[in-house]
């Protein structure tokens, strides 16, 4: 029979501390990148879809993702907008919605308060989840190990869906352990809740079955729950999780087809390779996404976890795991590669590092009479140093300006109004000169061979400007070779803006983001390098 741990209501000291670790580098450098907008992809596309709320069509048109986040940033949006009338910076609603586009950094900003937010509560909710499956110490320890997950950090920075929905998985799995854990209905309620309402944020949040169904049976197995009462508790946590997901994602019913065709769309995706072929979700996420996303000693203290917990106590292994479990089973023959795909494992690792480490802590301590939590400590910061200094690499690039910001700068100062300019790349890695629909540039982009168009129409010659990136990851910074050659021949080199060196880094090669994942060699700022030409006399 499983020992029930005592859930003490207030909270420890240490709590305090690593609740405010957590915030402090995850609100750290929270403005990276602005105001370039594709700074973090999606951002634009999630804070456009909320502003178009605040326009009275509260259906996104968009099944990529459900609608609940962005229905929350929709609020925080028009809460922003109220200050904002007050202080007499819009006059009107619809002054506010004209204008976003000039001086949107605070809807980013909002996005990603939202996402800091959700990620600092994550970690208290990892720690109540250590503490009733097991002890005090334990949920010390896995708490600090979320702290300073650095995947976990880099996409609590994000305007985006991921760590909102991270957060609400793990409360769901908090009221399942204490409905399994101590025999009663009313957990398994707002364990649908919460799961309804992680769906509603990114449907994958669905998987949260499974962690149902380990506790159904957890507490049948303990002979409380008769049949009728595990009836009870499933009709229940799918009820609400039903309606949970409805209140979020209404338009999954009113508007029917376009959500189901959106989620067809969506697993398509899933099964091909975005961008670039990097081989299947179940090896990739393992020995790429999760070793640097928790560091070498934290990933392999994880799943030695979860082996000894199986074979030590069955029924918290599967409390714990069950969840794991599926969404891993899920991610195996994935293409599609994000690494923020794995963040939702990352708490259950955490957990369960932690559990090795105290247990491991405690037969030393008694093998050689010393205290053990102190031990547990020391072999925890050891544990997490790796992911720690990453967390610090990664924070100190998120507070520079981006190199895309730098050169926007740059060529604002530098290169006269009306001149022609080809930018290489795609729009993520182009830089932003002009705000609004005022054009102080003549934008080029290549045809073929060494011709130009403006617009729709041919250009004459060759723009006198050329600004070329390279970067770590080269499917979006493409520049054809024609150009390359162009440059070396009728241009000469104006400046060249180096933000790192790209061998050495590790980048998340299938999305476009210009941060190292690992690694961080001569890297002074986030975003490609550049170098602009300007055409010979």
């Amino acid at each position: 029979m499983i020992a029930e741990s005592p859930t003490p209501r207030r909270w420890r000291p240490e709590l305090w501390l690593l609740v405010a670790l957590a915030g402090a580098v995850r609100f750290y450098g929270l403005r990276f990148g602005m105001p370039h907008v594709q700074a973090r992809p999606d951002e634009l596309v999630v804070g456009g879809i909320a502003i178009d709320f605040l326009r009275g069509d509260l259906n996104p048109h968009f099944w990529d993702y459900p609608t609940l986040f962005m229905y929350v940033l929709a609020v925080c949006d028009y809460a922003y907008y109220l200050f904002g009338r007050a202080a007499g910076w819009f006059r009107s609603p619809d002054h506010f919605l004209s204008v976003w586009k000039l001086y949107w950094t605070p809807i980013f900003i909002i996005a990603r308060v939202v996402s800091a937010i959700a990620g600092t509560l994550t970690v208290m909710v990892v720690h109540r989840i250590a503490a009733r499956l097991f002890d005090r110490l334990t949920a010390g320890v896995a708490a600090l190990f979320l702290a300073l997950a650095v995947l976990h950090v880099r996409d609590s920075h994000f305007g985006v869906t991921d760590v909102s929905m991270t957060l609400l998985v793990t409360v769901s799995c908090l009221c399942l352990v204490r409905g399994a854990l101590e025999d009663r209905t009313w957990p398994f309620a707002l364990a649908g809740i919460a799961a309804g309402a992680g769906a509603s944020m990114k449907y994958n949040a669905v998987l949260m079955v499974a962690p149902l169904a380990a506790a159904v049976f957890v507490a049948a197995k303990r002979g409380r729950a008769p049949v009728r009462e595990a009836v009870t508790r499933v009709g229940l946590f799918c009820g609400l999780f039903a309606a949970a997901f409805v209140a979020g994602t209404p338009y999954a019913i009113l508007d029917h087809g376009p959500f189901m065709e959106g989620l067809w769309r969506q697993s398509r995706h899933l099964a091909t390779p975005h961008a670039h072929d990097l081989g299947v979700g179940g090896v990739y996420h393992l020995v790429f996404s999760l070793r640097y996303g928790l560091g070498v000693p934290l990933l392999a203290t994880a799943l030695a976890g979860f082996v000894w917990l199986a074979r030590a106590d069955w029924r918290k292994a599967l409390l714990l795991g069950s969840f794991p479990a599926a969404y891993y089973l899920l991610l195996i023959p994935t293409r599609t590669v994000f690494v923020r795909y794995a963040i939702p494992l990352v708490p259950f690792l955490c957990v369960s590092a932690a559990w090795t480490t105290t247990t491991v802590s405690r037969a030393i301590g008694r093998r050689f009479q010393i205290a053990a939590a102190p031990l547990a400590w020391v072999l925890a910061l050891l544990i997490v140093l790796p992911s720690a200094y990453t967390v610090v690499q990664l924070d100190r690039l998120f507070a520079t300006t981006d190199n895309r910001v730098v050169l926007a700068d740059w060529l604002r100062t530098n290169v006269k109004p009306g001149s022609s300019i080809y930018l290489a790349g795609s729009i993520v890695v182009q830089p932003i000169v002009d705000f609004g629909s005022q054009k102080t540039l003549r934008y080029w982009t290549h045809r073929e061979g060494r011709t130009f168009t403006e617009g729709r129409a041919a250009a004459a010659g060759t723009p006198d400007w050329l600004v070329i990136a390279e970067s770590g990851v080269p499917e979006y910074s493409y520049c054809p070779p024609e150009v390359r050659e162009l440059a070396a021949e009728r241009y000469v080199v104006a400046r060249v803006f180096k933000a790192m060196d790209l061998e050495g880094n590790l980048f998340d090669r299938q999305d476009a983001f210009y941060y190292p994942y690992a690694g961080f060699r001569n890297a002074h700022r986030g975003g490609p390098n550049y170098t602009v030409y300007v055409r010979k006399p």
